[in-house]
């Protein structure tokens, strides 16, 4: 009996830890997105704060898809053809796919070969992955039209499709705050 209450008293920590740590993650649908400044593919210059939030060019703004991906993560030659095909679907959002710390070089080589329409952006020294957390890849986060984190997912499964596309359809019929 001793044996099972301990192992309540666990479990229960586990859960408790569990919640404490996503009520404070600084990636909770609601709050500001972590602004960065990277390059994409094709060495242009990608600032956040020109496409979301009270500072947007008007012609930039718009809800967005970050993917955080890497060249040798499997789930991510799973998920990137699924964005790839919402994008063409809601093309209000707009679809980034985010490299973490690889060379440029490998990165457009990866992409001849995997033939992805989506906009890649350089985070070559892992500096934007470090502030949304992506330890995980694929790490997918959107950001809709005010700045603010609307979902974060790490990893992909199958099952993951249709919870995906949920979201996105919420973030490309939201409106700003501001209208």
């Amino acid at each position: 009996m001793a044996f099972l209450r301990n192992i309540l008293i666990v479990l229960t920590l586990l859960v408790t830890s569990g919640s404490a740590q996503s009520t404070n993650d600084a990636l909770a649908p609601g709050l500001e997105a972590p602004r960065f400044y990277t390059s994409t593919i094709d060495d242009t210059d990608f600032f956040l704060s020109r496409k979301v939030g009270a500072n947007a060019r008007a012609h930039e703004k718009a809800p967005i898809i970050l993917s955080f991906f890497t060249t040798t993560c499997i789930p991510c030659r799973q998920e990137i053809p699924y964005l790839d095909s919402l994008q063409a679907e809601f093309p209000q959002i707009a679809f980034y796919l985010v490299n973490v710390a690889e060379e440029p070089q490998i990165v457009k080589e990866y992409l001849r070969k995997m033939k992805y329409n989506l906009p890649v952006l350089v985070d070559r020294y892992g500096l934007a992955s470090k502030k949304y957390s992506a330890t995980i890849t694929p790490t997918l986060v959107g950001i809709d039209i005010d700045g603010r984190i609307a979902f974060v997912k790490r990893g992909f499964r199958e099952s993951d499709k249709k919870m995906i596309r949920k979201n996105v359809e919420k973030l490309a019929g939201a409106k700003s705050s501001t209208e």
